[in-house]
């Protein structure tokens, strides 16, 4: 047992990270497990599928859009997800304004395989942009 001198040495030495409650609600509900996964029917790939669970695919996602958010600051890529999907509705206005795509993301389960993938549509944009994106977005995804 820790006595309460022992404690308060501990967290001394230990930083202490402020989390405003933001921080702590965009946290649960990007981490949230929806309600249902959708099983849908899409054009796939051995790169945008995989046999993890939907949770840990949606996390790799999530790491992807943050490394190109990282990667270039003075582009903007903004995302926010679905309440009850594992989906992200995303918006990314590059350097040159007039190319603004929006697209959404979306870890679903493989119509009558046992594997998940991941969907991307463009809702709206430059294809050609959007491309280049998609690529980027897949070669940053750890699946």
């Amino acid at each position: 047992m820790v006595s309460v001198e022992e404690y308060e040495t501990i967290a001394e030495d230990e930083p202490v990270t402020d989390i405003t409650k933001n921080e702590l609600e965009n946290w649960h509900s990007l981490h949230r497990p929806p309600k249902q996964i959708r099983s849908v029917r899409f054009a796939y790939n051995s790169t945008t599928t995989s046999s993890a669970p939907p949770s840990q695919i949606f996390m790799s996602v999530h790491q992807a859009l943050v490394l190109i958010q990282k990667r270039e600051p003075s582009n903007r890529l903004t995302f926010t997800r679905v309440p009850d999907l594992y989906m992200l509705n995303c918006e990314y206005v590059p350097v040159n304004a007039d190319d603004r795509i929006e697209f959404e993301i979306e870890v679903c389960k493989l119509w009558l395989l046992k594997l998940h993938g991941i969907r991307v549509k463009r809702l709206s944009g430059n294809p050609f942009v959007f491309k280049d994106l998609y690529h980027s977005l897949v070669d940053f995804m750890k699946l």
